[in-house]
């Protein structure tokens, strides 16, 4: 395990831990969380994959107490130059409610930087009155946080969240700056997207994990999946069967694990799909590497050498209508979620 520091583009000091081998994917943590809260689904992926665990600005050691600094376009140069410093031209990004907002944007900006993107509990697209009650929201949760501490501002709103939620915010108070959690708030007074049909020029290959409380509704990750060219629904919910970190692990590694070894096919667009012709690699073969002369001193480990930039997406018929069964390296003790699969 390694520890990264570096400074953001507004040389706001941020921080991350690394994990593994292999090809990196980013994995980004909810809104409340830290990077803690994700390690132990790190530690299923790391077997195959570098796993980068960001501390997100605003959170656990990445303080940033301006409400001015946390922004949709912010977040997004945050993830670029967290690959730029530690050398990786392309990755797999993934994450978790807020993270999975900030994966979907890098996305957008970035398409040649994401290789492929994983979303846990999609974040609410707002109308013009919703996104109004929810810049009221975040602001009452700031103004308690300000007033009374961090677990002041969670406690008359914690119930409306699965408790996998309740369990990381709780876990990661200690570690937290209660300063930087008002200022993150800020984000309400931002817009990620102004409607759903904005993620139809995202052809990342997506797999998307629904939400199941009115901040991460599962209507809305049904429709990103029907909006996204290459996104696809998992059959594992986010809901109140998950009751700690280890749990939303086990549900949601198989199909991740599964996903990355899934065929591709490079070379084309969706109407090609059902052409012979170009070959097909698995997410894992598609990815390049990290350039060696870039990585900073103490990743040279994790470095693998690069493979040319190759245009990819999701072949749909290797990975719809297909039960995941428990891959190697998730252990037994998860297997009650290693039979559920994707939505065809």
């Amino acid at each position: 395990m390694a520890e990264i520091s570096y400074r953001a583009a507004d040389d706001c000091a941020l921080h991350a831990t690394v994990i593994g081998e292999g090809r990196a994917l980013v994995l980004m943590h909810a809104g409340g969380p830290d990077h803690k809260s994700m390690l132990p689904l790190a530690e299923r992926l790391a077997g195959r994959r570098m796993v980068i665990l960001p501390d997100l600005r605003g959170y656990g050691r990445s303080v940033c107490r301006d409400p001015a600094r946390h922004t949709w376009a912010q977040y997004t140069k945050d993830v670029i130059w967290l690959l730029d410093h530690i050398g990786l031209p392309h990755a797999v990004l993934a994450g978790a409610g807020l993270g999975s907002t900030i994966t979907l944007r890098t996305a957008a900006a970035h398409p040649d930087r994401v290789g492929a993107a994983v979303l846990i509990g999609v974040e609410d697209i707002e109308d013009d009155e919703a996104k109004e009650a929810e810049i009221r929201f975040l602001d009452a949760f700031a103004a308690r946080v300000a007033a009374d501490g961090i677990e002041a501002g969670w406690e008359p709103i914690r119930a409306d969240f699965p408790p996998v939620v309740g369990a990381m915010v709780r876990d990661a108070i200690p570690r937290s700056d209660p300063a930087s959690i008002v200022a993150a708030a800020a984000i309400g007074h931002d817009r990620s997207f102004r409607s759903i049909s904005e993620l139809a020029r995202i052809t990342t290959p997506t797999p998307i994990f629904p939400g199941t409380d009115p901040r991460h509704p599962t209507a809305l990750a049904e429709e990103a999946a029907d909006t996204l060219p290459n996104g696809q629904l998992a059959m594992v919910p986010i809901g109140n069967d998950l009751q700690t970190a280890e749990d939303l692990a086990c549900a949601v590694a198989p199909a991740i694990v599964e996903f990355l070894r899934s065929p591709v096919r490079a070379g084309g667009r969706s109407s090609d799909w059902s052409r012979p012709g170009s070959a097909e690699v698995t997410v894992d073969e598609h990815e390049p590497g990290p350039h060696a002369s870039s990585s900073p001193a103490g990743l040279d480990e994790f470095v693998r050498r690069p493979r040319p930039a190759m245009p990819v997406l999701l072949h749909p018929d290797a990975w719809r209508q297909r039960r995941i069964t428990s891959p190697a390296g998730v252990e037994p003790s998860c297997s009650r979620y290693g039979t559920r699969g994707w939505q065809s």
